[in-house]
């Protein structure tokens, strides 16, 4: 692990797109004061604490449908509810091998995740989406080509919109009581990089 944090520093240094942080960061960086975070019913604990003892809120939707997939349409739902009151949305997906449930999203189901946010996006030009994928379990389910396809999903996203990905790699390694993970962000742009680092670099000191 030691070996891993030296390389993922040296990374670090190199990389406008990574910073050594967490999902925290994303709640307090990339929603306003009194703003409600969207995710899951089924989530981690934590995730309401944190955004309560930071001036947040958390709002879930259904995480399944009647068929026991993925609920599309209630993420669309919740989405819609919040673009009508906020001017920044955080919308956070913890898969694959989801906590508590375990549940992995198919490939398919993020295609349809990331056609909702597209079509938003549009819909919503004067709005800031973020997207934060939590994928801390991402080792603990399938094969690696079957748990990385879902980020083939996210590509082509609208200007208005950052993807953040959540990785733990004390969990990779099974020394969660060491609590090192890191927040990459996948820009679509320059401007929306700069504007990364600089939101985490000052909220991380």
């Amino acid at each position: 692990l030691f070996l891993a944090l030296l390389i993922l520093s040296f990374i670090f240094y190199l990389s406008d797109n990574l910073l050594l942080v967490g999902a925290f960061h994303a709640i307090w960086n990339f929603l306003d004061n009194g703003d409600s975070l969207l995710t899951t019913d089924w989530i981690w604990g934590p995730y309401r604490n944190i955004c309560e003892e930071h001036g947040r809120f958390l709002k879930d939707f259904p995480m399944f449908n009647d068929q026991d997939t993925f609920n599309v349409e209630g993420m669309e739902a919740g989405l819609r509810e919040l673009l009508e009151k906020q001017k920044q949305i955080l919308l956070l997906l913890n898969t694959p091998a989801n906590n508590p449930t375990g549940y992995s999203m198919t490939k398919e189901e993020m295609d349809k995740v990331a056609a909702v946010l597209k079509k938003l996006a549009a819909e919503y030009p004067d709005r800031r989406l973020t997207f934060c994928l939590d994928v801390s379990y991402i080792d603990f389910d399938g094969s690696f080509e079957e748990t990385r396809s879902i980020f083939d999903s996210i590509h082509d996203m609208p200007e208005n919109m950052m993807t953040l990905v959540v990785f733990s790699m004390s969990k990779s390694y099974t020394m969660c009581g060491m609590r090192c993970g890191a927040i990459v962000c996948l820009a679509e742009t320059k401007e929306a990089a700069d504007l990364f680092k600089a939101a985490m670099s000052y909220s991380s000191r």
